[in-house]
């Protein structure tokens, strides 16, 4: 059925407009209707020479000052929110119209400059008198031009409350926080930190790249000439606009009001602020606390929303404030992404996605995607692996070199901005042992900038043999290949075996190569088995510690679980040699019969030489790893049973050679049976559920996807003492993916999550979910979609190679 909707007109009569015609008068609402009518509908018409207007909310802001500012990068910026420059002598002043013009009062310092302008002041259409020193709002516009003129590309710019959400929400982690130096005066920049390693040729930027793409992300979340989200010249993208505009309506409630008379500002200021911090003075630093603070005074902000409110709202009070988009990118109308099963983000921030959907559009293939979310290089379904290097020279006849990518897993990006993906797939070649079954890695040439707007794509460029169904890749800090190869069966060439070679295929070994048996093959090892690998750079062992996670290690029947529960290993070996720690093969107690012993013969729990120690922390069903600053590792366990648990375990670096780990923590999502005494789940309504994949940020958080739940959990733990702290979502439980509110964000079984140098995180769907998109259009498939939670994360160096070689591993550029 047809909605319809009335909606106030500057003369305070009522329209009744259909569904369909409902984005024109909220584009409107967001434009000036109050001001003049014939104006919003062609600003340029009444006063030529104007080159934008402020607004607040239906309002023309007179007055207001207006600045415009370069970003504190390449030349000034020093660290995060430092270096940013004013552009215009005296400010400009907005007219009665909220018009202003710029055009010829700044210069452009250099063409790689990214600009921002704000208004500060004024008076929303209230009283001649009245001066709202309280307002300030801003707009990222972006690159200047090479010409330093912006009226040339930016014809119309608009400043009002839902631009200046969008610049905060994707700009905050280069933003500074609230200070007196910067009432009214936001200030945004980066560290110039340039990172390299000898091993490769990047010399990235890291900091500067990620503030440079959250500009882009800015005007994807709104149009910065139209004022509205969403933006429609990104046809492809659904930001979480209704979300996006009830913040705006929370910051019109301060904006529309003179400070003298209410205590509209003071109330907004008192909400966001959090305890303990500066207070807020301006609503530019309010939508920084709202975006750094997402679930604080939810319901208190939430209800300063006006019954009639100029943007249209949310029903109801989210979750938490985050902001994200889904994308949904294509060429000539067709989706490029296809059931997302892994993705990496490269250098310069763009995403590498593994489509692992079986059939219809982009079915398994690989697809890079710009910092806007378009498709930058097309879906590439097949590769020539090379008949040399890798494992090819076992063979006495090798496969054929022609490969097609009919499993891709995981995607990995070395120290030159190439692209690893592994082929999880049979491939017969003949041996003297016979005929074995082989898998494959596929190799691309990455971009050599930040790609956008469909242009900037990288290229296939090869291949290599590995072992049997290799499932997860990763780069060291010298640039080599380590993949973890999951084939059970022994007659499988290198099956269950970690192996390495060099970036150009030489070199090649593997795990098994002096012994089939544990500890040099992976323990356990079943059909349909997985292992996952990931490097750190414990000090105690030359090159750091390769952990390999197998997720099907043994079935048992045990104090905990049932023949069917799979009780992973974790399998530690030097990375510069594939040589097996003496401890490896790491098994969590909960898997024995009687725990701390079990029987001989290698299942899990076995005090045989098969296992090189027990640890409290659970792993059943592992099916996410990853290492943080500390060399600690994550792991993730989905069980969902009423004889197993989902959650997370933290494991202790090893403090000598032997990977002995000293202490280990489990972190149980609310619905799981504890395990044993003493572990106690977390609250109620968290995100751990059926875990998948796992990620650390700058911050040294962990950010966990949920497949079940279609959610993300952000959490830290202290080391020491294993206490746990929840951020968003964790603490503030979850909705219904339908609602569109709260952390969900219409994520559909993800395998896939990766945080860039923006603090962007990045998630794939590969379920059955739909969502509605930008256009209104119902039932679009989650697994066409990659999506980004805007800024949630703090900023990481990447590739994951590059963090590792300079020792960044959970730590902002």
């Amino acid at each position: 059925m047809k909605s319809f909707i009335f909606h106030a007109t500057p003369a305070g009569s009522r329209l009744l407009v259909g569904a369909a015609t409902f984005g024109l008068l909220s584009s409107l609402a967001g434009c000036g209707v109050g001001g003049n009518f014939n104006q919003a509908l062609n600003p340029s018409a009444a006063l030529t020479t104007a080159q934008g207007r402020v607004h607040g909310g239906n309002q023309p802001v007179v007055g207001s000052n207006i600045q415009l500012y370069y970003a504190g990068a390449p030349a000034t910026g020093s660290g995060y929110g430092l270096g940013a420059t004013t552009l215009i002598g005296s400010p400009v002043t907005t007219d009665a119209n909220g018009a202003f013009s710029i055009t010829g009062k700044y210069v452009c310092p250099t063409p790689a400059a990214q600009l921002y302008i704000v208004a500060t002041g004024g008076n929303p259409g209230l009283g001649s008198s009245v001066n709202n020193n309280n307002l300030a709002m801003m707009t990222a516009l972006g690159t200047c031009p090479a010409g330093g003129n912006l009226l040339a590309s930016i014809p119309n710019i608009s400043i009002n409350e839902v631009t200046t959400v969008a610049a905060v929400f994707a700009l905050q982690n280069f933003m500074a926080a609230p200070a007196t130096a910067n009432n009214l005066t936001p200030s945004i920049g980066a560290p110039t930190t340039s990172y390299t390693a000898a091993a490769g040729s990047l010399a990235v930027k890291s900091a500067v790249v990620g503030m440079n793409n959250a500009f882009t992300t800015a005007k994807v979340l709104a149009d910065i000439t139209t004022g509205l989200s969403p933006n429609t010249n990104y046809s492809y993208a659904t930001p979480d606009s209704a979300k996006i505009n009830t913040i705006a309506d929370i910051l019109s409630y301060c904006i529309n009001s003179d400070p003298s008379q209410s205590s509209n500002c003071s109330t907004l200021m008192s909400a966001v602020t959090p305890s303990g911090s500066k207070l807020a003075v301006d609503t530019i630093q309010a939508t920084w606390y709202m975006a750094q603070n997402p679930i604080n005074n939810i319901s208190a902000l939430y209800a300063l929303v006006d019954a009639t409110p100029p943007f249209v709202a949310l029903g109801t009070a989210p979750k938490d404030w985050t902001v994200a988009i889904t994308y949904t990118p294509t060429t000539a109308g067709v989706a490029t992404v296809n059931g997302g099963y892994g993705l990496a983000i490269d250098a310069y921030g763009n995403a590498w996605v593994a489509n692992g959907a079986a059939g219809g559009a982009a079915a398994n293939s690989v697809v890079e995607l710009g910092v806007d979310g378009s498709t930058v290089m097309q879906p590439v379904t097949a590769f020539t692996a090379s008949l040399t290097g890798g494992s090819a020279p076992q063979f006495t006849t090798p496969p054929a070199a022609a490969r097609t990518i009919s499993g891709p897993k995981y995607p990995a990006i070395d120290l030159n901005n190439n692209v690893w993906v592994t082929n999880y797939e049979a491939a017969s070649g003949t041996t003297a042992a016979g005929t074995p079954t082989t898998g494959s890695l596929a190799t691309f040439t990455g971009s050599a900038a930040s790609a956008a707007a469909g242009t900037g794509g990288g290229s296939v460029k090869g291949g290599f043999f590995v072992g049997s169904f290799p499932y997860s890749v990763a780069i060291d800090g010298s640039n080599n290949v380590i993949v973890a190869n999951s084939g059970s069966t022994s007659t499988n060439l290198d099956y269950a075996s970690v192996a390495k070679m060099a970036n150009d295929g030489s070199g090649y070994i593997y795990s098994t190569s002096g012994s089939t048996a544990a500890p040099n093959r992976l323990i356990g090892g079943s059909a349909g088995s997985l292992a996952l690998v990931v490097l750190d750079n414990n000090p105690n062992v030359t090159g750091g510690i390769t952990w390999v996670l197998n997720a099907q290690g043994c079935a048992v029947v045990g104090k905990y679980g049932t023949a069917s529960t799979k009780w992973g290993t974790i399998n530690q070996f030097a990375s510069s040699t594939l040589a097996p720690t003496s401890g490896s093969n790491v098994v969590s107690s909960f898997s024995n019969q009687t725990v701390g012993a079990g029987a001989a013969g290698g299942n899990c729990g076995s005090t045989s030489n098969f296992v090189g120690q027990l640890t409290a922390g659970g792993m059943a069903t592992p099916s996410g790893i990853v290492v943080d600053r500390l060399n600690n590792i994550w792991v993730q366990s989905q069980i969902t049973s009423s004889t197993g648990f989902d959650g997370v375990s933290y494991f202790l670096a090893p403090t000598a050679n032997t990977g002995i780990i000293p202490t280990s923590y489990t972190v149980l999502d609310s619905n799981a049976t504890p395990p044993a005494s003493g572990v106690t789940p977390i609250v109620s309504g968290t995100t751990l559920r059926k875990g998948s994949v796992l990620a650390v940020d700058g911050n040294n958080n962990l950010w966990a996807a949920s497949q079940t739940l279609g959610a993300v959990a952000e959490l830290s733990i202290n080391p020491a003492t294993g206490a746990t702290t929840f951020y968003t979502p964790g603490q503030n439980g979850t909705s219904s993916p339908t609602t569109n509110t709260g952390f969900v964000h219409n994520i559909s079984f993800s395998n896939g999550l990766a945080i860039d140098p923006s603090g962007n995180v990045w998630v794939t769907s590969n379920g059955a979910g739909t969502y509605t998109n930008a256009a209104g259009v119902a039932a679009q498939p989650d697994a066409n979609t990659v999506t980004v939670i805007v800024g949630a994360a703090a900023p990481v160096i990447t590739p994951m190679a590059l963090a590792l070689a300079n020792n960044k591993i959970g730590q902002k550029p």
